[in-house]
């Protein structure tokens, strides 16, 4: 009976424990599952800039018709960054803000007014000043349109809105 009980409790003892293959196919569906879980995560980032991205256009694009409504044509990109309607200076030739563009003349209408000029820059669409989307790239084609471009960080592009009449636009 007591050579029963020992060859019983030494074969429990010999069979505890994963094995290397056991363990590898645990590691391997954890990768697996961080994976999926990173690329979703970046998904909805991205989706998140570019609706953050499309939000400012539309409301510089509301803005501009409006400033149109008001003064019969879109706002230049310095009368846009200052707030004014006879500014002074130049654009500037990358990243966002008013430049060189100096306020000048009456204010523009507060429901006109840009509460942050950061969110605009006249320069073409780059990944790194845009690919969070606060900012958007703003154009006056003519006195009658203006282009708006802002960055699609889900297919890596610029999306252009037009408003009012831009076939001056190249």
């Amino acid at each position: 009976m007591i050579a029963l009980t020992m060859k019983h409790a030494m074969k429990r003892n010999t069979k505890s424990g994963f094995t290397i293959v056991e363990l590898l196919i645990v590691i391997v569906v954890i990768a697996i599952l961080a994976t999926l879980t990173v690329v979703a995560y970046n998904g909805i980032q991205n989706r998140g800039r570019t609706s953050a991205g499309a939000a400012n256009a539309n409301m510089i694009a509301k803005k501009a018709e409006l400033f149109n409504s008001i003064n019969a044509t879109y706002p230049s990109y310095c009368q846009f960054t200052t707030n004014t309607m006879v500014p002074t200076g130049t654009t500037p030739v990358s990243g966002t803000g008013p430049g060189t563009c100096v306020a000048g003349g009456a204010a523009v209408s507060t429901e006109v007014k840009l509460d942050n000029v950061n969110m605009l820059t006249p320069s073409a669409m780059t990944g790194p000043i845009s690919a969070n989307g606060t900012v958007t790239q703003y154009k006056r084609c003519t006195t009658n349109g203006a282009q708006l471009t802002y960055w699609d960080a889900s297919g890596s592009a610029g999306v252009m809105k037009s408003v009012g009449d831009t076939t001056t636009c190249p």
